[in-house]
Order: structure tokens, then C-alpha cells, then sequence
């Protein structure tokens, strides 16, 4: 986590900052602290659900396709048969058609969901992007000193080398 005020890095359980003293609020640590990888991804995919959606979806489909075919593993024997009719052999081979088109909607539905993790993968790489580029630039309001060159919080008048800041 990085301090808002001056741009350092703290600890994310910090609740003032140890190089300008700024306090936290809960609130700013919750949003700004994501300390892992899987702790942003559990957190991307709690505010889009399409990713457990795709995936609950493609397990339904699978389940009810299976069953689909287990109940109409009887109508086999028509498919196959040389005396039945080309009628009775399509209607004998819907439930497997049936099947068959559930399954293909379970493979998109998972499709959609690692499509989903990749986007979610690509969000965690911008994050740890921004926090290095937000920990490297120095805040408008900082002044660095010309003594010894330490960047100094706007609210501070003196360097502790003892240069002053010029205005």
C-alpha cells in the first residue's frame, strides 16, 4: 500500500504513515490495499459475477445433457434398427441432439469464463502498474530538497538536513 500524501510505501495494516504522519481511514486501506494476487482476483470477480455465472451455467448444461442421454439410452436400439422408419429414427435421435447442443453451451459458457479470467488477469497487471507508477512519481504538493535532495511533504518548511524550501 502507498501513503496518498507523500507516495511512500507502508505496511497495509499501518493506520498513520511512518515518513509524513498522514492517518488512514479504514476505507482508504480496504481500497488501496490488495497485498496479493488472488486477494484482487477474488476481489474482480465478486464485482462481476458473469465469470461464476459461466461457470455454474456450463454444469448445468453438462448435468442435464448427461441426463438427457441416460434417460433415452433405450431409443439406441431404433437408431440402429433396419426396420424402422426415417420418422422414428429422428424422433429417436432429438434427446441426443438435445444433448449434444447442451454440451456445446457448457463448452461456450466455459469459453466465456476463461475469456473472463484472462480480462480479470489483464485488470490485476494494469493495478500493480498503476501502484509502481503512483510510488514513483512524486506528489504535486512535494518539494525536494536542494541540499540533499530528500523529497519533503508540502506542509513541511525546513529538510531535516536543514535546507529550506524555496518558493
Amino acid at each position: 500500500m502507498f501513503c496518498k500524501k507523500c507516495g511512500k510505501r507502508i505496511p497495509s495494516d499501518s493506520k498513520f504513515c511512518p515518513e509524513c504522519g498522514t492517518q488512514f481511514e479504514s476505507s482508504q486501506n480496504d481500497t488501496t490495499a490488495q497485498n496479493s494476487k488472488s486477494e484482487f482476483l477474488k476481489n474482480y470477480r465478486s464485482k462481476h459475477p458473469e465469470y461464476y455465472t459461466g461457470l455454474i451455467l456450463s454444469i448445468v448444461f453438462v448435468i442435464a445433457g448427461s441426463i438427457i442421454i441416460l434417460m433415452n439410452l433405450e431409443n439406441i436400439a431404433t437408431i440402429t434398427g433396419k426396420h424402422t422408419s426415417d420418422s422414428t429414427r429422428f424422433e429417436a435421435m432429438t434427446p441426443f441432439i438435445i444433448a449434444a447442443i447442451l454440451w456445446i453451451l457448457s463448452s461456450l459458457c466455459m469459453a466465456g469464463a476463461r475469456a473472463f479470467d484472462k480480462t480479470a488477469q489483464t485488470e490485476y497487471e494494469k493495478y500493480v502498474q498503476r501502484q509502481v507508477n503512483q510510488a514513483n512519481l512524486p506528489v504535486q504538493e512535494d518539494w525536494i530538497c536542494p541540499k540533499c535532495g530528500k523529497r519533503n511533504g508540502a506542509y513541511v518548511g525546513t529538510c531535516g538536513c536543514g535546507g529550506e524550501k524555496i518558493i
